[in-house]
């Protein structure tokens, strides 16, 4: 199509998605009026009046609801009744009305201490110390560690004294090495060895 004829010009200029026509190797022209380049597209974030600091640094303490009167225990009241031996509906419902007992609430079982301030409690594992990093650079373990295997050292030879190299007993023990002879059948104690006296003999 000739680019230049006054039609394919007015196609162009139509603003019409479907009637642009895109160039080889590019991308349709933009048929909409876009905001200039510094314009930030999306809903604008509303700021929360509490920033990550005031979270961090305060702690909101728990406000439990406000205690409401709870609903009659009609399943109380029934043995109740049965066992003052009311029996018709009557005498029941005046039962119910003259004694007043409620449902417990479950909410405030295994409490502690009703109405404890919690502004004083801590929750969670604490941390653990921090390791003092001079003392790890510095080697200061290492020296400590050599000085008390130093001192269990100088315990031990103070308290457990040397043996003597030359023991009777070492002493023993070579001569006992020295004394054993090869083992030998008795039949063949007194057989020379052939193979030996035919070395010599050579």
């Amino acid at each position: 199509m000739d680019t230049d004829h006054p039609f394919y010009q007015k196609l162009q200029n139509s603003k019409n998605i479907l009637l642009v026509k895109d160039d080889v190797g590019r991308a349709k022209r933009c048929v909409r009026d876009l905001p200039t380049e510094g314009f930030s597209y999306g809903s604008k974030l509303k700021k929360d009046p509490e920033g990550a600091g005031s979270v961090i640094s305060s702690w909101q303490v728990h406000k439990p609801t406000n205690e409401q009167q709870t609903e009659k225990d009609f399943k109380k009241l029934n043995k109740m009744s049965l066992n003052s031996k009311l029996t018709t509906s009557k005498q029941v419902t005046e039962f119910a009305k003259q004694n007043d007992v409620r449902v417990k609430d479950r909410r405030h079982i295994g409490d502690g201490v009703k109405g404890k301030n919690q502004s004083d409690d801590y929750f969670g594992v604490p941390n653990k110390p921090s390791t003092p990093i001079e003392q790890v650079v510095g080697n200061g373990y290492g020296n400590v560690a050599a000085e008390e295997k130093k001192r269990t050292y100088e315990f031990n030879l103070q308290s457990k004294p040397l043996k003597p190299k030359n023991s009777p007993r070492a002493t023993e023990k070579t001569e006992t090495l020295e004394e054993k002879k090869e083992f030998k059948m008795k039949k063949f104690q007194q057989v020379e060895s052939k193979v030996k006296n035919n070395l010599i003999s050579k």
